[in-house]
């Protein structure tokens, strides 16, 4: 069921208010401009037709693991062109790295291109909004995310500049690595007998997913860093989502009542927590948010809080007919 819900560990004693303390310095929201999701990957403007000799070649007949060859060619003519002694006038063409990315395809190529994206910075070279964009989708796709959080957490060695947009990519990647964790674990438990080695394999799963949704949540607090308003009730149902597939209830809970005092001030403002989004968009998020309220209301109202179950069922009223009113 939470499958369905991620298309995209703490203990209580570790979790931190999500949002800013008063009195600290906070980012108000502000309308930010969202890119559509398309660009051609192929368009020749991005990743020109590069010539034969104007690549390295490789001489070698053995590759190192999990690397092709299109892509050593690439890395070793940007590697070469990008040393603190190369001179100016020999330095790649900038749409050399965004053809490097386009053809970067398993974890040890991902490698290669965070070394290469810090060699470029260290020549000035620039890493564009294109550029970045590019590059923290392809890495989620291919399950880099990590190396995305790496090099975020590093703005000096990397300068990349990601969007809200680019963050959802990289919360949901985590999300989902948390689902298929705990559906591994769960898999396990149910075909094999319970021993006390199998008790500490699972203990060791769990640790792990608790682990990756660590990630999650550190992922969702570097967005200030990089001075991106934390306030979008996607993001916040994507933290949800994973705390509940891991039962970890208390970030569960602490999360929901951020969330609500979130959309609580937009309803008092009047303001349209979606009206930056294509239609298409506010139809895709209202519908996945729509489980996770669910469940909410649910888990609030078997643990007696009656007053959030009822916020809860109040927010999926309102998102019904926000979904309606779209369609129509």
């Amino acid at each position: 069921m939470f499958s369905s819900i991620i298309t995209f560990r703490t203990e209580a004693q570790k979790t931190r208010r999500l949002i800013a303390k008063p009195g600290k310095k906070t980012i108000e929201p502000k309308p930010i401009a969202y890119e559509e999701d398309n660009l051609d990957l192929e368009n020749t403007d991005l990743f020109p037709i590069i010539k034969a000799q104007s690549v390295s070649q490789s001489t070698a007949t053995n590759l190192p693991p999990g690397i092709t060859q299109k892509f050593y060619d690439l890395y070793t003519h940007i590697n070469e062109r990008t040393q603190l002694t190369t001179p100016s006038h020999e330095m790649p063409r900038h749409t050399r790295l965004n053809s490097l990315i386009y053809h970067t395809t398993t974890r040890a190529e991902a490698e290669l291109l965070r070394e290469i994206v810090a060699q470029w910075r260290r020549k000035l070279l620039p890493i564009t909004l294109v550029t970045s964009r590019l590059l923290i989708k392809k890495l989620c796709e291919i399950d880099a995310h990590h190396l995305v959080f790496d090099m975020l957490a590093d703005r000096s060695k990397y300068a990349l500049k990601p969007n809200v947009e680019m963050f959802r990519w990289i919360m949901l990647a985590y999300a989902n690595e948390v689902v298929k964790l705990v559906e591994e674990t769960t898999r396990i438990i149910k075909s094999e007998d319970k021993s006390e080695d199998k008790s500490e394999d699972k203990s060791e799963d769990k640790s792990d997913a608790e682990l990756v949704l660590d990630d999650l949540y550190r992922t969702f607090g570097l967005m200030p860093y990089y001075d991106i308003p934390q306030f979008d009730v996607h993001l916040y149902t994507i933290m949800l989502s994973a705390s509940i597939k891991l039962e970890s209830w208390q970030l569960v809970d602490e999360v929901a009542r951020e969330l609500i005092d979130y959309l609580d001030e937009y309803h008092n403002q009047e303001k349209d927590i979606f009206k930056e989004y294509s239609d298409e968009a506010r139809m895709s998020w209202s519908t996945s948010c729509l489980e996770v309220l669910m469940l909410l209301e649910k888990w609030y109202g078997e643990n007696k809080n009656l007053i959030y179950a009822e916020k809860f069922k109040n927010l999926q009223e309102q998102w019904n007919k926000e979904i309606k009113k779209i369609q129509d």
